[in-house]
């Protein structure tokens, strides 16, 4: 079964979990969740779903795994 990802935080961290996990054989990125404007539509340009909302990254049936790149004092809460 292939790793279906979704990354939560496209910043800095999140740019480099995307080009990484992209190398990985078997991890196909889906999707990634972001609240600034400037992070979603730079995912839209490489092409990926971006989510504004948490709750619709988390919905998102065909996602079956979420890497949680945001700051570090949001990792406790997401």
């Amino acid at each position: 079964m292939n790793i279906k990802l979704g990354i939560i935080g496209f910043g800095g961290m999140g740019h480099w979990h995307y080009e990484n996990a992209s190398k990985v054989e078997g991890v196909d990125i889906l999707a990634v969740h972001d609240i600034d404007e400037v992070q979603i539509k730079d995912a839209e340009q490489l092409g990926i779903k971006a989510y504004r909302k948490l709750e619709d990254i988390l919905l998102d049936k065909e996602i079956n795994t979420v890497l949680i790149s945001a700051s570090n004092i949001a990792h406790k809460e997401l």
